[in-house]
C-alpha cells in the first residue's frame, strides 16, 4: 500500500513525463535477479519469452552462482544481450505498474530508447508483442555476428569539451565514423578500429583541445555504423504483417523527432541500426517539449547517467522496489 501511495504520488507531482528503455550496455549476472520476489507476477511473460525463442531463455535472466561467469559470458553474446536486456526492461515495467498500481506508460508523453532500447519502447507502445520483439532482436544480434566476424570493428565513446560537440559530430560525420551523440560532453565513434584511430589523430590535429578522453568500448560489433546496412532486410521479413497500432509517441533515435504511426516508427528504426544515435537531438525534443520528468528505465542504471547530463529530473526505474 505505501508503495502504492508513492508511485501515485510521485506521478501527480510530474507535469509531463517521457520513459527511456537502456540499450545493450548491461551485463550483469542475473538482469532479473533484484526483482525475483515478484516471479509470480511476471511468469507469463517468462513463458512467453521461453516459447518465442523455443527455448529456456529466461533461466538465464536469474543469478544462479554469485561465482559463476558462465551468464556473463552469454550476455556478452549480442544475440543473447539483446532479447535478455529487452525482455527483462519489458517485464520490470509491466510488473512495476501491477504491484505499484500506477499507469506509467497510460500517462506518458514519449517512449525514447538508446540504441537496442528503441526496440523495447516499440514494445511498450503496442506495435509489437513480446514475443515478436524478442524474436525481432534475437535476429538483429544474429545477423549482426554474421555481419561482422573479426576483431577489427569496434565503438570508441569521446568525453568532450561541450562547447566543441557541433564541431566534432560534423567532423566525424565527415569521416563516416559517427555512432551516438549521447550528449553534448559524449559522442561515440563507431567502425573498423584503425579508422576510428585515424579519425582521433585527426581530430587532434584539428582541436587538441576539445578532446578530453578517449574509451574504447567492450564491444566488438559496430553499432549504427554503415557496415550494417545489410542486416535491414532480414529484420524485415521478421515484422511484415506483425505490426500493431502504436499507443504512445516515440522519439526516434534516426532524427530524434516524434514519430506517432506505427509504420513509420518501425521503419525509423530499422533505418537507425545503420545511421547514429541522435540521442542529444531526442533529449533537446523531450525537454523542448515540457516534459519535467523523465523515468530512466533498468536494467541497470546507464540510460539514467547519460539523461542526468541533460536539464531534466531524472528518476531511475532500475527494479520493482524502486519507488
Amino acid at each position: 500500500m505505501l508503495g502504492q501511495m508513492i508511485g501515485q504520488q510521485l506521478l501527480n507531482s510530474t507535469k509531463k513525463y517521457a520513459i527511456a528503455c537502456p540499450g545493450q550496455g548491461i551485463i550483469r549476472n542475473g538482469l532479473l535477479e533484484a526483482n525475483k520476489n515478484y516471479r509470480d507476477l511476471f511468469q507469463p511473460y517468462l513463458d512467453e519469452v521461453d516459447s518465442a525463442l523455443n527455448c529456456n531463455f529466461s533461466q538465464y535472466l536469474f543469478q544462479r552462482d554469485v561465482n559463476d561467469d558462465e551468464i556473463r559470458q552469454w550476455l556478452q553474446k549480442t544475440s543473447n544481450a539483446q532479447p535478455a536486456i529487452l525482455a527483462s526492461t519489458y517485464i520490470t515495467l509491466k510488473t512495476f505498474e501491477k504491484v505499484h498500481d500506477v499507469g506509467l506508460l497510460d500517462n506518458a508523453k514519449f517512449l525514447l530508447g538508446h540504441s537496442l532500447g528503441e526496440y523495447t519502447a516499440l514494445t511498450l507502445s503496442g506495435i509489437f508483442d513480446l514475443s515478436t520483439a524478442v524474436q525481432l532482436v534475437r535476429k538483429r544480434g544474429r545477423l549482426m555476428e554474421e555481419v561482422v566476424k573479426s576483431d577489427k570493428f569496434g565503438m570508441i565513446a569521446l568525453i568532450i569539451k561541450p562547447e566543441n560537440v557541433s564541431e566534432i559530430v560534423d567532423l566525424a560525420t565527415k569521416h563516416n565514423v559517427l555512432g551516438n551523440v549521447n550528449s553534448r560532453y559524449q559522442v561515440v565513434i563507431s567502425g573498423e578500429l584503425v579508422k576510428l584511430r585515424e579519425f582521433i589523430d585527426v581530430l587532434k590535429s584539428v582541436n587538441k583541445r576539445s578532446l578530453l578522453k578517449t574509451e574504447q568500448l567492450p564491444v566488438s560489433i559496430p553499432f549504427h555504423s554503415a557496415v550494417l546496412k545489410d542486416i535491414v532486410p532480414g529484420l524485415r521479413s521478421v515484422v511484415e504483417g506483425k505490426i500493431g497500432t502504436q499507443s504512445v509517441p516515440i522519439i526516434s533515435n534516426l532524427d530524434g523527432e516524434v514519430s506517432t504511426d506505427s509504420s513509420t516508427t518501425v521503419e525509423k528504426a530499422l533505418t537507425a541500426n545503420y545511421k547514429p544515435v541522435q540521442w542529444m537531438k531526442s533529449m533537446d525534443k523531450v525537454i523542448d517539449s515540457d516534459v519535467d520528468t523523465v523515468f530512466n528505465l533498468g536494467p541497470g542504471k546507464i540510460i539514467n547517467a547519460i539523461n542526468k547530463r541533460y536539464n531534466v529530473k531524472c528518476v531511475p526505474v532500475e527494479d520493482i522496489e524502486s519507488f
